[in-house]
């Protein structure tokens, strides 16, 4: 699900936001990402990408820490 500027950017705070979200809409299924210093590992492996403002995208970003997926019913 692709999110407002506002929750984008709002870090581990959307992660509160992402399950009250799920609560109102069952058809919607929250994954919580658990380990999310694996994802700042996972970009460091990267020394030529991993500038100052990835740095603060992936501390920032709320796809770091939560994302919500729509069901899809056959």
């Amino acid at each position: 699900v692709s999110l407002n500027i506002f929750r984008k950017y709002c870090g581990p705070v959307d992660i509160w936001l992402s399950i009250l979200s799920g609560k109102k809409h069952p058809s919607k299924v929250i994954i919580i990402n658990e380990q999310p210093w694996k994802s700042f590992k996972a970009m460091a492996q990267h020394l030529s990408q991993w500038v100052w403002f990835r740095k603060l995208f992936v501390l920032l970003s709320s796809y770091t820490y939560a994302n919500t997926l729509n069901r899809i019913n056959p």
